[in-house]
Order: C-alpha cells, then sequence, then structure tokens
C-alpha cells in the first residue's frame, strides 16, 4: 500500500525536479511547454503532460505546489476512506486527467494559433481542488485577498463565474480554460469513481 500523502508528495517534488532542469536548460520550457499548434498539427502530444510540470516562473510553482500541498493531502484521506488501498491510483489518476483533460478547450480553440502556450499544473490542481470540494463543500477556504474564511462551495461557484469571464474577456496570462476544464474533469471523476458523491455537496446547501 503507498502511505497517505506520498503521492502528493511525488507529483510536488517532479515539479521541482523540472523546474531544476529547466533551470540549466531553459530552451526546454519551450520544448515542453503545451502549444496546441505543434500538437494537432506535428502529433507532438507527449506536451500534453510535460507541461504539467513546467512553470514560468517560481511564484507560479510555488502558487500550484502549496495549493496541491495542502488539498491534496486531504483528498488522499478521503480517497483512502472511499476507495480503500488502492486510493493514490485513483488519486493519481484524477490529478492527470485534471491537468490533461484541462487543456482540450484550449486544443480546439488554439489549434491553429502557433504562438499559443500554457504551462503549469494548474488544471490537476484545480481538479484535487473541485474534488476535495465535491466531498467537502462546508469546508472553510482562507484566501489572501479575504480576510475571512469562506465556506468550500461558495468559493467553487465564484471560482467558475470568473473563470468563465476570464475565458470571453480574455484577462491577464492566467490559463482560465485549463482551471475551468480542470475542475470540471475533477468533478466529473469523482462522481464517476465515487457513485453518490454529489450529495455531499448538495447536503452543504
Amino acid at each position: 500500500m503507498v502511505p497517505l500523502n506520498f503521492t502528493t508528495g511525488a507529483l510536488i517534488g517532479l515539479m521541482v525536479i523540472a523546474a531544476a532542469i529547466i533551470n540549466f536548460v531553459p530552451r526546454l520550457q519551450q520544448k515542453w511547454a503545451f502549444c496546441p499548434y505543434e500538437v494537432w498539427h506535428k502529433g507532438e502530444w507527449y506536451r500534453l503532460i510535460t507541461a504539467v510540470f513546467v512553470h514560468v516562473n517560481l511564484l507560479h510553482l510555488l502558487f500550484n505546489a502549496v495549493t496541491l500541498f495542502f488539498f491534496g493531502r486531504t483528498l488522499e484521506y478521503l480517497f483512502n476512506y472511499f476507495l480503500g488501498p488502492s486510493y493514490w491510483i485513483w488519486y493519481l489518476g484524477l490529478f492527470l486527467l485534471s491537468a490533461v483533460g484541462g487543456q482540450l478547450l484550449n486544443l480546439w480553440r488554439h489549434k491553429d494559433n502557433p504562438y499559443f502556450r500554457s504551462v503549469g499544473a494548474s488544471g490537476g490542481v484545480v481538479g484535487v481542488l473541485f474534488s476535495f470540494i465535491l466531498l467537502s463543500p462546508d469546508s472553510k477556504l482562507y484566501l489572501f485577498f479575504i480576510p475571512v474564511p469562506i465556506p468550500a462551495y461558495i468559493f467553487a461557484i465564484g471560482f467558475v463565474g470568473y473563470s468563465v469571464y476570464g475565458i470571453y474577456e480574455k484577462k491577464g496570462k492566467i490559463d482560465h480554460a485549463a482551471h475551468l476544464g480542470g475542475g470540471v474533469i475533477g468533478v466529473l471523476f469523482t462522481l464517476l469513481v465515487i457513485p453518490g458523491a454529489w450529495q455531499y455537496f448538495l447536503n452543504a446547501f
């Protein structure tokens, strides 16, 4: 049996290792980044995976690593409770499918744009976060820009609204499509592997 929190730690470790490699070989950031044009027209499908472990800078890496550290560890316990000793396989599947599936909207929207690039584990991290919220919607979240804790389900609703707004308004350099896609995949995956999970979310209302 894989120890609890090992999978979260391993994923964070891979992010750090990839960051160290790119620090010494900067050109790999472009080679590993998700580029829909290169994927669609040149068959470089590996980018869907490599981009997960590439980050723009240290702040980007820290934000994803810290978020995964706090919510991923708790989700491992929840998956272990619902799914038993093989929980880590489902947890890893959730993360990777959310990260890769979160880019499908970008693949469709930007497949003919050779200049579009996206990197980071955000899709997978948001998938983990939304899976956690689905199973524990009454949990209180503390955010940097909000001085009081808010219920997790309120955060989820606001996050979805902000992401949709960001996609259509094209605000900043945040990949809102990957975030939203990762969240959707995370919820659907959890509903599939944990029958009745939706009841936990509805009970919050």
